[in-house]
């Protein structure tokens, strides 16, 4: 296929059993196929033979199926794909279980070329050359990551957009993935279960693109060498009762010390049904889902919101850990805060609500917001032992604040205080007196 040149055809076929070379070769940058329909290529009958679709840095669609024929296992008898920097993007399924692995290889050893695969594809029989190459799945039904028995991924991403997504369907270790990792893109949300299989990376990255979701369930996700990068823009669901990161044994292994980053819209999920650590550290959303979260000692700082949902019990209990949340606090679920510290350190207007009580031990205000009052009420609240206003209004709307006998309240002024304009009542049970 010549330079600026695109052919279109239904169906095509490459080489038989006819004991001859076959090939179609797209000669340039600029040189397309459209297959509307399924492409096959078939092993020819004669030894020393290469049948081959010859992608190079074209571009190639196939609406259906690519299937490598050819039951023969002489080795010297070859079905090929070569990719260098262009892409080949097959709708459905990559259908390669004939012959051995010699017999059947797609080559992309050449440079940054692109493989999008839509369907199934089991690469057991299937030789790659990798080189700087990406393989993305994209498909629009639930697909299962497969690999390579001898050869290992470049770059890997998954761009799944069905409800249930895509599947390991074995670990990852640097002999299956040698590059990056990503979930999504910048144009498509899509998700990814590593069906409970750990996976380990070598010093580059994983990313969970905006919008997207790594559901990690029981996995550990580990670097081999120095300088791994974890990059959070998207979700990631955990179920390790270890805890999401700061231990080599949870969700993100601490060795070697990867760096994890989130993004403005990044969401950590704790979904464990047991009893789960919840690791301290930062936090862009946190979500807690099912059993009891134990909450590491030291801070946990949440810079958007914090959720506890129906079934899942927030317990600072054991550990006594300082919170802060600079977003909104909603409780559906369960909240035993312990004697830490809990903080609202929002720059923008805040709120506490949801379905179910909320107990303080030690609650403070220190919102700078310019828009007042910088802190909504929506539902009851009590405070058993501190409660300290150091900066911005709390407006109560029609829920209570009961200061439990004992409790101190501290600090407050012209700029910080308890805004009483509803139904919503601040009660006093022998409260130590305010000196301030």
């Amino acid at each position: 296929i010549p330079a600026g040149y695109t052919a279109n055809c239904a169906t095509l076929y490459i080489g038989g059993n006819n004991g001859s070379a076959n090939s179609l070769t797209l000669s340039a940058q600029t040189s397309s196929l459209n297959v509307s329909g399924n492409t096959t290529i078939t092993r020819s009958s004669s030894s020393s033979r290469t049948n081959a679709l010859n992608i190079n840095a074209g571009s190639a669609t196939i609406g259906g199926n690519c299937t490598f024929l050819g039951t023969s296992t002489t080795t010297s008898r070859i079905n090929k794909i070569t990719i260098t920097s262009g892409t080949l993007s097959i709708s459905n399924n990559l259908i390669i279980d004939q012959g051995v692995i010699a017999n059947n290889i797609i080559d992309m050893g050449g440079g940054a070329g692109k493989l999008y695969i839509g369907g199934a594809y089991n690469p057991s029989k299937s030789d790659f050359v990798p080189g700087l190459s990406t393989v993305i799945y994209n498909g629009g039904v639930a697909q299962t990551i497969n690999f390579f028995p001898n050869d290992a991924y470049k770059n890997l991403i998954i761009e799944n957009t069905h409800s249930s997504g895509a599947t390991l369907g074995s670990a990852i270790t640097t002999s299956k993935v040698s590059g990056n990792l990503t979930i999504g893109s910048d144009s498509v949300s899509s998700f990814l279960s590593t069906g409970d299989y750990n996976i380990q990376l070598n010093s580059l990255s994983i990313l969970t693109e905006e919008g997207s979701e790594l559901d990690a369930g029981t996995s550990v996700i580990s670097f081999s060498g120095i300088s791994g990068l974890v990059t959070i823009n998207g979700s990631i669901k955990t179920k390790n009762s270890a805890g999401f990161s700061g231990q080599s044994s949870t969700a993100i292994s601490s060795n070697n010390i990867p760096l994890i980053t989130m993004g403005n819209n990044a969401t950590v999920n704790y979904t464990a049904t047991g009893n789960q650590v919840v690791s301290a550290g930062n936090y862009t959303n946190l979500i807690l889902d099912g059993g009891l979260k134990n909450i590491s000692s030291g801070s946990l700082i949440v810079s958007k919101n914090l959720i506890i949902n129906s079934g899942a019990t927030f317990s600072g209990t054991a550990n006594a850990p300082n919170v802060q949340v600079n977003g909104n606090f909603t409780n559906n679920g369960t909240f035993t805060q312990g004697d830490g510290k809990f903080e609202f350190k929002g720059t923008d207007n805040q709120s506490i609500g949801g379905s179910s009580s909320l107990v303080f031990t030690d609650l403070r205000i220190d919102n700078s917001s310019l828009s007042s009052p910088q802190i909504s009420l929506n539902r009851n609240i009590s405070i058993t032992k501190s409660f300290v206003l150091k900066n911005g209004v709390l407006d109560i709307n029609d829920f209570d604040i009961v200061m439990e006998s004992g409790s101190k309240l501290t600090e407050g002024g012209n700029l910080s205080f308890v805004l009483t304009r509803g139904t919503g009542v601040f009660k006093w049970m022998n409260c130590v007196k305010n000196t301030k």
